[in-house]
């Protein structure tokens, strides 16, 4: 018996999937979060923000993941000028620092289950879509259509994963790492019994809270046509994500990064950026 689902490939110059960032420190996740996705398919179908249908759509899709490149991580610098409210009322001019991480050339292939009749609904939406979507950040333009199709060609998510085609950019990129592309795929399968999880189920809300969503993620085979053949082996020309990420730590100590997944401020390594820093409440 097989069931349906709409696949997505996200492949963007810059992607940025927030996670838990707080105040001057924008972070990305290393994939996509489910809140992205939903927010990228409200977005096509035109629902506004704080519409209880973004709740409703959460609760009635699964969203899965396969990482068919992890891309690397960059840093985008700023400083914003302006007058800032002080305590006692008044205003002073002042200059905010700011960095925000993106994602370079990552590569993504969306698994999103439903209803059939949702999933027709969404792949419409997707093909017309009401307002523009982008990966995560509005200046992260995807760098093609990202509907692939709407399919009943498998039983399962995970033989989805295992044996649907990979992008002839996901091919492409891995080739250029050369011999130090990984041998592995990653994919993150949402599952109520899973035993991971993150907060990123939508809960509309003005102060951005989220509901914790479980899930399985694991390592899959390369299939051949990602490996590299020995006489292709040379140093690679593309900083792979954990090496750009061991650089990052070394020259900026506000990045923190846990299992290739970004947490919230409570990890902001100065505590002067911590704004709950001088409440009297222990935890």
């Amino acid at each position: 018996m097989t069931i349906p689902l709409l696949i997505l490939r996200l492949h963007a110059p810059y992607q940025a999937w927030g996670y838990g960032s707080r105040w001057d420190y924008r972070k990305t996740n290393s994939e996509p979060t489910k809140s992205g996705i939903v927010g990228l398919l409200s977005c096509a179908l035109g629902y506004p923000v704080f519409d209880q249908r973004i709740e409703e759509l959460s609760k009635q899709i699964t969203v899965s993941i396969r990482v068919e490149h992890e891309g690397y991580i960059s840093t985008d610098y700023h400083t914003i000028l302006g007058p800032h409210l002080k305590s006692d009322g008044s205003y002073r001019n002042a200059t905010v620092e700011s960095w925000r991480y993106y994602l370079e050339d990552a590569i993504f292939l969306i698994l999103i289950s439903g209803s059939k009749p949702l999933l027709e609904t969404l792949r419409n939406a997707i093909s017309k879509p009401v307002w523009p979507y982008y990966l995560g950040r509005k200046c992260c333009i995807p760098s093609k259509p990202i509907l692939l199709e709407l399919t009943e060609a498998f039983s399962s998510v995970m033989e989805a994963i295992e044996k649907y085609p990979y992008a002839e950019e996901t091919i492409k990129l891995r080739k250029n790492e050369r011999k130090k592309a990984s041998q592995k795929i990653r994919y993150i399968i949402e599952d109520p019994n899973g035993q991971k999880s993150q907060l990123d189920e939508i809960k509309p809300n003005k102060g951005r809270f989220y509901e914790p969503r479980y899930f399985t993620e694991g390592f899959i085979d390369a299939p051949k046509e990602l490996l590299i053949e020995p006489s292709e082996e040379s140093e690679p020309i593309t900083p792979t994500l954990a090496e750009s990420d061991r650089e990052l730590k070394t020259q900026d100590p506000t990045y923190q990064q846990d299992s290739d997944r970004f947490y919230g401020w409570d990890e902001i390594d100065h505590p002067s950026q911590d704004p709950y820093q001088n409440s009297s409440e222990e935890n």
